[in-house]
């Protein structure tokens, strides 16, 4: 009688072990597993093991939000006999849209576990809790891929998109995926995995969108490699970080997209800005210096800003570049008090 006591507090109780075929799941896929049962000291009905992928979203240093994406239940499992081993076999089927693992450097992004729960009646229900590691479906993976091949990197994963308690979709949130190119002039582009092939793809600071179907991962992909070189104009931008380059700019040191302008014009602009907008147009933005409570006000008015626009054409890239260097340099000059302004 008083193994049973104890054994309904968890003391001496039934252990579950869960085991998977692999901890790295990929979004869509079925895995296969066991639940591992040992009998404790007593005899114990167990009615069912409940399992349930759960997945925590990190953000703001220390806020977080959990939300269950998929549950199974297993049994009626019957009675275990003290020190008995059983072992039930299972598949778990990951949700195609369920969010994929991901840290930064500050520990924010998002991470799942497993966790397995017994229902055993009058008793505290014994638990396992396994970190698994979510991988993106195969259709996004693809994508990831080509714009990796384009020089593109993963910076960050961040949601929810779509508020909790929303009746829309079958899932609290949309995951977001964000990637940076390289280089002085960067390109950017944002993913939300929707499922059954379908991504929306948010290019550059106004956001342009590209919907990406089920049919554009035939072939290897190799469509939507063409229009993301295209989109994403590696080879324009290739030529302006050239241009950049040999007239000896760099980045300004702890300012994201920021670059610091040449020596001589300092003393009108300390940096700027080169940014790829799409369909090869690039937008140039020089803060100028100016000194007096005017300043202050053009500052918060964003007054100070001149921003000039061009394209690369297929002549600037036989040249290399050399319209657009003239063109970058003619707009340092503008910023000396005698310069003079010219449309462009």
């Amino acid at each position: 009688m008083f193994g049973k006591i104890l054994a309904s507090l968890n003391i001496g109780g039934t252990i579950v072990d869960t085991i998977l075929e692999k901890k790295e799941l990929r979004q869509g896929e079925k895995v296969g597993g066991q639940l591992r049962l040992v009998g404790g000291k007593s005899e114990q009905k167990i009615n069912n093991a409940t399992l349930t992928l759960v997945c925590e979203y990190r953000y703001d240093h220390k806020k977080s939000v959990k939300h269950t994406w998929k549950q199974v239940k297993i049994g009626p499992i019957g009675t275990i006999r003290p020190q008995e081993e059983k072992v039930i076999p299972f598949q778990l089927e990951v949700p195609e849209t369920m969010p994929c693992t991901f840290h930064d450097y500050l520990r924010e992004g998002f991470c799942t576990n497993l966790i397995t729960d017994l229902d055993i009646p009058f008793a505290i229900n014994p638990h396992d809790n396994d970190e698994v590691t979510i991988l993106p479906h195969r259709d996004l993976q693809l994508l990831l891929d080509i714009l990796e091949s384009l020089g593109m990197k993963v910076v960050k994963m961040s949601g929810p998109m779509v508020p909790f308690g929303s009746t829309a979709p079958a899932f609290p949130y949309y995951q977001s995926i964000s990637l940076e190119s390289g280089g002085l002039v960067s390109a950017t582009v944002s993913l939300l995995w929707k499922g059954n092939g379908e991504i929306k793809c948010f290019l550059g600071r106004n956001s342009r969108m590209l919907n990406i179907s089920a049919s554009d991962h035939e072939e290897g992909g190799e469509r939507m490699k063409a229009l993301f070189e295209k989109e994403l104009g590696v080879a324009e931008r290739k030529l302006v970080n050239e241009v950049l380059e040999r007239l000896g700019i760099d980045r300004a040191p702890a300012r994201f997209y920021r670059l610091r302008i040449p020596e001589r014009y300092r003393p009108y602009c300390t940096e700027f800005s080169l940014e790829y907008l799409h369909k090869n147009l690039f937008e140039l933005e020089l803060d100028q210096k100016r000194k007096g409570l005017k300043s202050m006000v053009d500052d918060m008015l964003d007054l100070d800003e001149r921003k000039i626009r061009f394209r690369v054409n297929e002549e600037d890239l036989r040249d290399r570049g050399k319209r657009i260097e003239a063109l970058i340099i003619d707009s340092f000059e503008q910023l000396k008090p005698n310069g003079t302004e010219k449309n462009t």
